[in-house]
């Protein structure tokens, strides 16, 4: 996990970095020590974040012991009524299409997934537009 993570945001830019994981409890006790033995290509400095901040994604806080709720992103300061949880809904979507992907290639699935969340993605938003409007 740490390796996929740190692929994912060592070239990124932003200066306040919010990562959100079920475990992260768990995941977060030597994290730093982690990123240190990390191969230097993916390491990061955690001190060039003006804010470094780890969570636990609300549906999942709940499950947790009562130590782990300094985790809850209620606790965070400027993350606001975020539920950390929308990575997660996508799963729903993209389960059911697992049988038709195991046999494509990789770039045929990448675009076929790509295709599914955005049509998922458009149907949100059509749907939040039907809800508001009166």
């Amino acid at each position: 996990m740490v390796y996929l993570w740190l692929t994912a945001i060592k070239d990124t830019r932003v200066r306040r970095l919010l990562t959100t994981y079920d475990i992260m409890c768990a995941w977060d006790v030597h994290l730093l020590d982690r990123i240190a033995e990390a191969p230097q290509d993916i390491r990061i400095d955690p001190d060039k974040f003006e804010v470094f901040m780890t969570g636990i994604p609300n549906f999942h806080i709940h499950g947790h012991q009562a130590k782990c709720q300094s985790y809850s992103l209620h606790f965070k300061k400027g993350v606001g009524q975020t539920c950390g949880e929308i990575i997660e809904v996508g799963w729903s979507v993209s389960n059911p299409a697992a049988g038709a992907t195991a046999s494509m290639s990789a770039g045929a699935r990448a675009d076929w997934l790509d295709d599914l969340w955005n049509d998922a993605n458009w149907q949100k938003c059509v749907r939040m537009r039907e809800s508001s409007t009166p």
